[in-house]
């Protein structure tokens, strides 16, 4: 393996080391909010430890199907591997868990302004309002990867160099004739700018909520 190949290698034993301490966080999590159902029993901390588990199984996935590949180890396994609906199935759940792990943080957001805006009732509000961000945590990204499922997907090196061995995932499109990158750059810029939006006005609100006590 070259250069290359060692410092992903080295990012892959790095990330594997400090997934134990993130394990453990989101068992702690949810032994808290589980065992403890009179103080954290507000729908907002169920759909918080849903996050939590959301984000561990994307990373989780992520690390055995595509960092792996891509420290150069099972390269020239994955490399003589046809592209087949398989390989294709395990590029649209990646896809389509990056997109759920993106949404899932709005919907904290979302729950964060609805609590400030109406602490009163935010209980009674956030009811309805996590079930409908939960659902629509798992069907928002099915808009930016249907297009992914007819694809041909496939294993393809990063560089033609012969120093690099890493490998990551490609697809043949077939239509429409969308990039899954350019999607995801979309998604993210727009969640991102909502993001920011709910924590300034989460901060106003808390302002105005401690300057009427």
């Amino acid at each position: 393996m070259g250069t290359r190949e060692y410092l992903f290698l080295s990012a892959f034993c790095i990330s594997a080391f400090y997934s134990i301490p993130s394990f453990y966080v989101t068992y702690r999590v949810a032994e808290a909010i589980l065992r403890r159902p009179v103080r954290l029993s507000s729908s907002f901390f169920k759909v918080f430890l849903h996050d939590r588990l959301l984000s561990l199984t994307f990373f989780t996935f992520g690390m055995v199907f595509i960092r792996l590949p891509m420290t150069g180890v099972t390269t020239m396994l994955l490399c003589r591997i046809p592209p087949n609906f398989v390989v294709t199935i395990i590029y649209v759940i990646f896809y389509y868990l990056n997109y759920a792990a993106i949404y899932s943080t709005l919907a904290i957001s979302i729950l964060r302004v609805s609590a400030v805006l109406r602490p009163m009732e935010y209980d009674a509000l956030q009811k309805p309002l996590s079930w409908i961000l939960v659902i629509s945590v798992y069907l928002l990204p099915v808009v930016t990867t249907w297009f992914l499922v007819p694809a041909m997907s496939y294993y393809t090196p990063l560089s033609v160099s012969l120093e690099s061995a890493s490998v990551t995932i490609n697809y043949v499109k077939v239509f429409p004739e969308w990039r899954s990158s350019l999607a995801l750059v979309f998604v993210t810029s727009l969640t991102c700018g909502f993001d920011l939006i709910c924590f300034f006005i989460t901060i106003l609100g808390w302002r105005t909520l401690i300057s009427r006590l």
